[in-house]
């Protein structure tokens, strides 16, 4: 349960603006010349009711807690306030994010990943968490922001306008993740676990077309409430499966007709497997003195394989043309093909360490005496391999081909071919 002072509310309502100021200096005058007998008779208890606003709904208080981040904001801010641990639904802060005004998300393998603010790339943003300016691992400044679950972020702030109070920040905007501060949050413990199914079957054999995501939070108070501990465990096995068609161009016949230039039909499977573990542990003896460390690890990896063929057509060959459709070559047929599959295998391996300590000591009403310091490391492997093969590439024993294709202006599929050499007949194929 969570309260709210009634006049720390008014006050903030009655600031905004003179016209306020005016209905409010004037409400007294027109309630002193009613009859007194016609006011309503308000008991003790009935006061002490009308001190407070009392929020239970998690959600409204998210609201609340967002709107009250932007309010008292020196700048111009996007802030996003979780109901509680663990409640934030999407798969990673990444999507949370994209959503907000003025920010734009940049997908990679159709997950939100990378994130703009204002236009301006991922390259002229700053990443922090809890203030602290965050490694990548890419190969540039941007951060990729699919590599932190939702499950182990409280909030996010957005600056979209430079703030003298930020220790680091781009040209574009800063984007700061919080994570739990166990002192002002309830006492909690949540499980999390769910299954995805994707919609493809495997399109390569060695894929997954299933996959998890499971999460463990746990936050409590000890010491008379002057000791606070949060910790957060967050794991996920998500696959994506992707059919890809690109054509290589139209040129155009000697009768002025389109003509199919070349193909590229691609399937691509692909596994997110993300471990996430992050601590907080925060003492407050008193109301001056808060020392808050915290720690967070992820073991991230991006596993891809991508598997096709590259047919080049018009521009490279002859084509027997068999049907025309308003300018279009319908059906064709390419002579003397020679075919090359192409075989790629992709693994993006990280590991993510960031730790630090915050101590804030109150000197007075006015002057605060702070102390942070923080470290952050990752470690990154990327492996990648093409393969290239098919017919006459080792010699010219294996024999061309001609295709046949039809394309079909109903939908955006690509286009239906008709080989008449056997492409899983492996005495064929030749290792380029």
């Amino acid at each position: 349960m969570h309260r709210i002072n009634a006049r720390r509310a008014r006050r903030i309502t009655v600031r905004r603006n003179a016209l306020s100021l005016a209905i409010a200096a004037a409400i007294p005058t027109l309630v002193l010349a009613q009859d007194e007998n016609q006011l309503p008779v308000v008991s003790e208890e009935e006061k002490m009711v009308m001190e407070e606003v009392v929020v239970t709904s998690s959600y409204r208080q998210a609201l609340i807690d967002s709107i009250e981040t932007k309010r008292n904001s020196t700048s111009i801010v996007e802030a996003i306030s979780a109901e509680d641990i663990a409640k934030l639904p999407d798969s990673s802060i990444a999507e949370s994010i994209s959503r907000l005004p003025g920010l734009a998300a940049q997908r990679l393998d159709g997950r939100a990943s990378v994130v703009s603010i204002r236009g301006l790339g991922e390259d002229f943003s700053t990443a922090t968490v809890n203030g602290r300016e965050q490694v990548s691992i890419g190969d540039n400044r941007g951060i990729e922001f699919d590599l932190y679950p939702s499950e182990i972020v409280s909030g996010v702030t957005v600056h979209k306008t430079p703030d003298a109070t930020l220790t680091t920040q781009g040209i574009g905007g800063t984007i700061n993740l919080h994570t739990a501060r166990p002192l002002e949050m309830a006492k909690t413990i949540h499980l999390g676990v769910s299954y995805e199914q994707n919609g493809h079957d495997k399109l390569n054999p060695d894929g997954d077309d299933s996959g998890y995501r499971g999460s463990f939070s746990y936050i409590d108070q000890f010491a008379d409430d002057t000791v606070g501990l949060a910790f957060s465990v967050a794991t996920m096995d998500s696959p994506n499966q992707e059919e890809r068609w690109n054509s290589w161009g139209f040129p155009s016949t000697s009768e002025g007709d389109l003509v199919l230039g070349g193909a590229k039909p691609f399937v691509r499977s692909s596994t997110l497997n993300r471990d996430t573990v992050m601590g907080v542990l925060q003492f407050e003896p008193n109301d001056r003195l808060s020392v808050t460390a915290d720690a967070l690890y992820i073991d991230f990896s991006d596993e891809k394989i991508l598997r096709g063929i590259e047919l080049p057509g018009a521009w490279a060959q002859a084509t027997d043309v068999v049907s025309v459709a308003d300018g279009l070559v319908t059906q064709g047929i390419w002579q003397d093909v020679r075919g090359q599959m192409r075989n790629d295998f992709e693994t993006r391996e990280a590991e993510l360490f960031s730790a630090g300590i915050n101590v804030q000591y109150d000197l007075n009403d006015r002057w605060v005496l702070e102390f942070d310091a923080s470290r952050g490391d990752v470690e990154r492997n990327i492996w990648s391999l093409e393969s290239y093969s098919g017919f006459g590439r080792a010699g010219t024993d294996v024999p061309a081909d001609d295709i046949g294709y039809s394309l079909n202006n109903a939908n955006a599929e690509g286009a239906v071919f008709s080989p008449t050499l056997n492409y899983g007949d492996p005495n064929l194929v030749r290792l380029g």
